[in-house]
């Protein structure tokens, strides 16, 4: 029995180092994407990072609630605190529908009103977007097991990587053919994989 508890210690111990992992980097991506979309005028890659700052949060909350998971069993919490792992769950996923709300207002408002960007330097983000958001969703997955809590932060990244390629796609038809509007198009592809994954 106390081998047990050792290795579901070490186990959760673990998942909280791949969370702090996660959260650092794409902490770091979430500043170079909002800061790209802003100077690049890139609705797609603020969008990106719109959507980075509720995996953020998410991925904070994921920590949070696998630090509760680690606690052990209390007189009055007999169970311990498995069930932190599904409110955060539950949490993340109302988190990525306002972010949803916000990116679609904004690019039915940029197709009406189209605006130029600099997509060599939307695309640098982007594809930098994807590989932090791909090795941060490994890292996780290798530990996931059947962690609710694991798995939702996995969504989020998973959808944060579909959402760098989308980034990708609208900077090289831009760079390529001046397509300046497959920006707020990307930008409803991410809203799309937003609701995807709440």
């Amino acid at each position: 029995m106390h081998d047990h508890a050792d290795h579901a210690h070490r186990l959760a111990e673990r998942r909280a180092n791949a969370l702090v992992f996660a959260l650092v980097a794409n902490a770091a991506l979430l500043v170079a994407e909002i800061v790209g979309g802003i100077v690049f005028g890139s609705l797609a890659l603020l969008a990106d990072g719109v959507h980075m700052v509720s995996d953020v949060v998410a991925l904070g909350i994921a920590l949070v609630a696998q630090r509760f998971v680690a606690k052990p069993a209390t007189e009055r919490h007999t169970y311990g605190f498995v069930r932190a792992e599904v409110l955060a769950a539950q949490l993340n996923g109302v988190l990525l529908l306002a972010a949803a709300v916000v990116i679609v207002v904004e690019a039915i408002h940029r197709l009406a009103n189209p605006e130029h960007l600099d997509p060599g330097p939307v695309l640098v983000v982007a594809a930098l977007g994807l590989v932090v958001n791909v090795v941060s969703a490994v890292a996780l997955g290798r530990l996931a097991g059947a962690s609710l809590n694991l798995r939702a932060a996995m969504v989020h990244l998973g959808a944060d990587a579909l959402g760098s390629v989308a980034v990708i796609v609208a900077a090289v038809g831009a760079l390529v053919a001046n397509l300046d509007r497959l920006d707020p198009i990307a930008s409803l592809v991410i809203a799309a994989l937003v609701v995807l994954g709440a």
